[in-house]
């Protein structure tokens, strides 16, 4: 004789949970059905069981088994189990992308700080243009970056009076700078 319960009218499974009347022996069986992972089968399972206790394989699940895996519907269980782990998994890898996109954005503005910086510290006169617009450009793509933004924006070519080339000097800069400084103070 089994020791299945009567079979009666389950109400389907929410979770992986022990299920109404399931066995203590049954739901230790449905566990490690369950942590087998979606590769798992039954066989595979009952098999595993018969070499634990020094058994010969089967080709076949018994009766008992296969009764006691549909009656509490291990695979919908276990399958619930699967699509949990994958929802937390989920979590997890959006959790560490936020953090690293924050720290990366920290990072960024710390790079910009040190450009600024280094306007303040140097005379206009020792520093070349292009490692002030260096500074701020690479510190301006890690920020955007670490924010989940694109590296660059769509960019418009400039062009000084008369259509000729834009003339950049690093006097005009320290005053940007300086009045951007004044503007983010004032609000």
């Amino acid at each position: 004789m089994s020791d299945l319960p009567p079979v009666s009218d389950l109400a389907p499974p929410l979770s992986w949970e022990r299920m109404p009347d399931e066995t203590s022996r049954w739901y230790a069986r449905f566990e490690q059905f369950r942590l087998a992972g979606p590769g798992r089968s039954l066989l595979g399972l009952f098999n595993a069981d018969r070499l634990a206790r020094g058994q010969a394989k089967q080709r076949c699940v018994p009766g008992a088994w296969a009764q006691a895996a549909k009656r509490w519907r291990w695979r919908d269980r276990a399958e619930a189990w699967d699509e949990h782990e994958r929802q937390l998994a989920r979590q997890a890898h959006a959790t560490t992308i936020g953090e690293m996109n924050e720290r990366q954005a920290r990072l960024g503005l710390a790079l910009q700080a040190k450009g600024a910086e280094g306007l303040r510290a140097l005379r206009p006169e020792e520093l070349e243009p292009a490692d002030v617009l260096r500074y701020f450009t690479e510190g301006a793509k890690l920020e955007r970056l670490g924010r989940g933004q694109p590296e660059t924006v769509q960019r418009q070519e400039l062009t000084g009076q008369g259509g000729g080339p834009v003339q950049f000097r690093l006097e005009d800069a320290v005053k940007v700078y300086h009045e951007l400084q004044e503007a983010d103070h004032g609000s």
